[in-house]
């Protein structure tokens, strides 16, 4: 049960963090939405994603940057990991 809160914990904070990504739908005057919106990534350029723990001794915080290990390796993208103090 445990493994399983930690992967939906994980998949939710992914989600937001593709969701906060997401272009400004609300132009000013003058603009066109299409000019205000989030410009494409460059493809030549590794994704890198953050992920931050409050411990690694902690066993759900393990879990949690395991399956976040996990996920950059499936998805090919470089996960930054950092402890927070």
């Amino acid at each position: 049960m445990r493994l399983v809160t930690a992967w939906f914990v994980f998949l939710v904070s992914l989600l937001s963090l593709v969701a906060c990504q997401s272009g400004d739908s609300t132009a000013t005057e003058g603009e066109s939405p299409s000019s205000t919106a989030a410009k494409p990534a460059d493809p030549s350029k590794p994704i890198k994603i953050g992920f931050i723990v409050k411990s690694r001794a902690d066993s759900w915080f393990a879990t949690e940057l395991r399956f976040a290990q996990e996920a950059a390796k499936e998805n090919g993208f470089e996960l930054i990991e950092m402890e927070g103090k």
